[in-house]
């Protein structure tokens, strides 16, 4: 996918593991989408000691491509499809 169309998907929301998700980001390396779960119980954020600080939205990346088959991830398909 080109940054572009990575660009496009940023704010876009589909159900994925049981969860509806919003795209917030996007990194080059992988390249892979920064995303985050809308709609549930906030987490308990740590700092870099291990301490409970905050509570945050569930927050992680999930790559473009399938790693085994190069394909686009079905994450993917669902938000450029859905």
């Amino acid at each position: 996918m080109t940054e572009d169309q990575l660009d496009a998907l940023i704010g876009r929301q589909t159900a994925y593991g049981g969860l509806t998700v919003r795209v917030v980001d996007w990194v080059p390396e992988g390249p892979s989408l920064v995303l985050t779960a809308v709609g549930t119980e906030a987490a308990i954020q740590t700092d870099q000691f291990g301490e409970a600080r905050r509570r945050a939205p569930r927050t992680w990346t999930e790559p473009v491509y399938d790693a085994d088959s190069g394909t686009l991830h079905p994450l993917i398909v669902a938000l450029t499809d859905g």
